[in-house]
């Protein structure tokens, strides 16, 4: 069976990622503890006074000033407008580019991964995933995954578990096996666009940046408990177009339909995902609640699920009940909703992670948990 998971903020939070509703406010809180001088300090000021212009939105109108989506999104059309209450000029134009360096150091900080006899290792969340899915692969299960979160620790989860990532940047499949289709609809803090031909992302791949640290710590002779991965600052290697063409900023785009202009470069992602979709038996969604900024997915979900395959199930785990009558309500038609999972399915990630394995597919709880806690090795 074909079985597609949609993994939302909610599944991230375990490894120290904010949720959407939270995430300005960590960033206000980097930006009050950082000095003028600190080089990353200009973006988290531009954004931190953009979103305080927004404050001035609900004298007349209904917005939501603290969800991470709604502020992006709204600075992607004051971009349009060239304005945002006192912001004008060049303090405009480069909201977008500043949010997005301060979405991508934010991930940074607050992402640790341990570090065990100088090996680091994924979140216990994430390995616990990551070999859900290989359990079902071993089955003979299709298996894909599309997230909306833009952290780097599912992938590194799937790599350690010596799984290839398919990013789906192209439209052909990758042969390699066994793979894994992660299609990253918003985009991801390691991909970089070439600034040559603007027309092909580039990936740093996470174990390579892992892999760097790693021999650091063997040259240094030591290494920390605890470790933030830097995966931006490895831009400059990347080659496309006969040259090192990658800027310093990641491909990461709002939760608009109209994506920040990233339709081509993000087209072959979105049409996969669109074909998985289609194609899909069973749908499990975690930890996605679903915003009301993100319009796109209701047509992606829409128009990619229009299909003659019949739905086996539907269950959305939250911890939060009424994400679930939502996406009922607003989102499912009745093919769906005759398959949607009950109230058991008010569930955190890691919990979620069991009771697929188990419910779903006969797949042990301690099994999955025997072999999430296998150490990473140094291959």
């Amino acid at each position: 069976m074909n079985s597609v998971f949609i993994l939302g903020a909610g599944a991230s939070v375990h490894a120290g990622i904010p949720v959407m509703k939270d995430f300005l406010e960590v960033v206000e809180d980097i930006h009050r503890g950082s000095g003028k001088h600190w080089s990353e300090y200009s973006a988290f000021d531009l954004v931190v006074r953009g979103r305080q212009e927004l404050a001035a939105v609900q004298s007349k109108a209904r917005f939501d000033i603290r969800n991470l989506e709604s502020v992006f999104a709204a600075f992607e059309v004051a971009t349009i407008f060239g304005e945002l209450g006192r912001l004008s000029g060049t303090d405009v134009q480069t909201l977008l580019p500043a949010i997005r360096r301060v979405i991508v150091i934010t991930l940074e900080k607050r992402m640790e991964f341990e570090v065990s006899n100088g090996i680091i290792q994924p979140s216990h969340h994430y390995k616990m995933f990551a070999t859900l899915m290989q359990a079902l692969l071993a089955k003979g299960e299709v298996v894909s995954i599309i997230t909306f979160n833009y952290d780097i620790g599912l992938d590194f989860a799937l790599r350690a578990q010596k799984l290839f990532i398919d990013y789906c940047l192209v439209d052909a499949p990758s042969p390699d096996e066994p793979r894994i289709d992660l299609m990253k609809l918003h985009g991801s803090i390691n991909w970089a666009e070439c600034n040559e031909c603007k027309r092909q992302i580039l990936v740093h791949q996470v174990l390579d940046a892992v892999n760097d640290e790693e021999k650091r710590f063997r040259l240094e002779g030591g290494a920390p408990p605890k470790i933030t991965l830097r995966v931006g600052e490895r831009f400059a290697t990347l080659e496309h177009c006969g040259v090192n063409s990658c800027g310093p900023d990641a491909v990461i785009v709002p939760p608009t339909a109209d994506k920040g202009g990233a339709h081509e470069l993000l087209r072959p992602v979105w049409r996969r995902a669109a074909q998985h979709l289609r194609e899909a038996d069973n749908v499990f969604v975690l930890g996605y609640s679903w915003p009301n900024g993100d319009q796109f997915f209701r047509q992606l979900y829409a128009l990619g699920t229009v299909g003659p395959r019949l739905l086996r199930k539907f269950w959305v785990f939250n911890p939060d009940p009424g994400v679930r009558t939502r996406i009922a309500s607003e989102l499912l038609g009745q093919q769906a909703l005759d398959r949607l999972g009950g109230e058991e399915c008010d569930k955190p990630f890691n919990d979620a992670i069991v009771y697929i394995g188990e419910k779903a597919f006969d797949i042990r709880y301690q099994a999955v948990m025997n072999a999430a806690g296998q150490r990473r090795d140094s291959s």
